[in-house]
């Protein structure tokens, strides 16, 4: 039976990772996948009030820091970042129920996996002329709940590919928060 999610209230800090269906030796991301994957990753950034801290995106995997926001957006915020989302393709009106539901769906961290898993998996499906299930299972969130947590676990993000004997020093690795601040020379995030 599965577990309700436990999530904190107002602004948290969570450590969310997942990993793709398949043998531990499935490596399905590759170079062009996970280009794709950080694109998508950018996308759902920009439309989710969540803010991504920390990304790292591995051969079958992918973890991330992100903030859930105290508050949810105001009405008019849903609609700007939904209709930016959509290209004008969707609208959304400010006062309605379905407004009111996007509102507190953007400053969710259930959310914001789903429609990214969501992406993900039809972008590789499609791609790879694969069909099926694509994530092993519900992805993993643990609440960082002080400084030292948060610190923790961005030093054990960042150094998954160094582990992983894919990168030999942190920030080496292109396809992590690190390694894309080290060659943009920004954080990928800054403006958000």
């Amino acid at each position: 039976m599965r577990m309700a999610r436990v999530k904190d209230v107002g602004e948290a800090w969570y450590h969310l990772y997942d990993r793709v269906a398949g043998w531990p030796d499935d490596r399905p991301f590759g170079p062009e996948e996970r280009r794709r994957c950080w694109r998508v990753l950018e996308e759902v950034a920009d439309l989710f009030c969540v803010r991504i801290v920390a990304a790292v995106v591995m051969g079958n995997h992918l973890h991330l820091i992100v903030v859930q926001p105290a508050e949810p957006p105001t009405e008019e915020e849903v609609c700007r970042r939904y209709e930016r989302y959509y290209r004008g393709r969707r609208k959304l009106v400010v006062g309605t129920a379905e407004c009111r539901r996007w509102q507190q769906r953007l400053s969710d961290i259930s959310w914001m996996m789903r429609i990214l898993k969501g992406r993900l998996t039809l972008g590789f499906n499609r791609f790879s002329g694969r069909r099926g299930p694509f994530w092993a299972d519900r992805f993993r969130s643990v609440v960082l709940g002080n400084a030292e947590a948060i610190w923790n676990c961005w030093k054990y993000v960042e150094a998954n590919p160094v582990r992983a004997g894919i990168a030999s020093r942190l920030g080496q690795y292109s396809d992590g928060t690190l390694g894309k601040w080290v060659r943009q020379g920004a954080h990928p995030w800054a403006g958000d």
